[in-house]
């Protein structure tokens, strides 16, 4: 069974996403702007694992063909944040930090971000403030879900566990 389209799930995407620029441009006023990253992840987990258990339960999942749909969706566009990052890097920066950006470049190209921010003091840091690249933490998250989170609903398919939509919060 197909998940009918909701517009209100749209709108309460498109209100994170406010929530979220309101805060990079404002932080003063809209302190709570990370209350639109976790809605965000909520409704991304929420509608991944609708559709991946969906096609478990009717043994029409198959891994690489779900991994590549998603990757086909991030690839292009990744690639030319990452190029033109690269190049703007390459024509306005010092050499030392020319370097440095090459190696968030590379941790972005890995959907490593995440960790190497996390090794680096973090989200808040100062030197974090500095990267250009800093938001695709977020897309490294995601990535990390696109893959573990199929194998976990699949060994629960094969340990005969029912899963409900209820499961997916008690693990996030």
């Amino acid at each position: 069974m197909k998940l009918q389209y909701k517009p209100e799930l749209d709108g309460l995407r498109g209100i994170a996403m406010i929530i979220i620029v309101l805060f990079h441009i404002y932080p003063q006023y809209f302190s709570f702007g990370y209350v639109g990253v976790e809605i965000l992840f909520v409704l991304s987990g929420f509608l991944i694992t609708y559709d991946i258990n969906t096609k478990i339960s009717n043994n029409d999942f198959i891994f690489f063909k779900y991994l590549k749909k998603r990757f086909l969706r991030i690839i292009p566009s990744l690639i030319l944040v990452l190029i033109v990052a690269l190049v703007i890097g390459y024509l306005f920066l010092f050499p030392l930090e020319f370097k440095q950006l090459a190696s968030n470049v590379k941790s972005s190209a890995l959907f490593k971000q995440n960790f190497r921010l996390s090794k680096e003091g973090g989200y808040w840091s100062g030197a974090g403030q500095l990267n250009p690249l800093l938001h695709l933490w977020y897309l490294s998250v995601l990535v990390h879900l696109y893959i573990i989170w199929p194998i976990i609903l699949k060994i629960i398919q094969l340990l005969k566990l029912k899963l409900s939509c209820a499961l997916f919060f008690i693990f996030t």
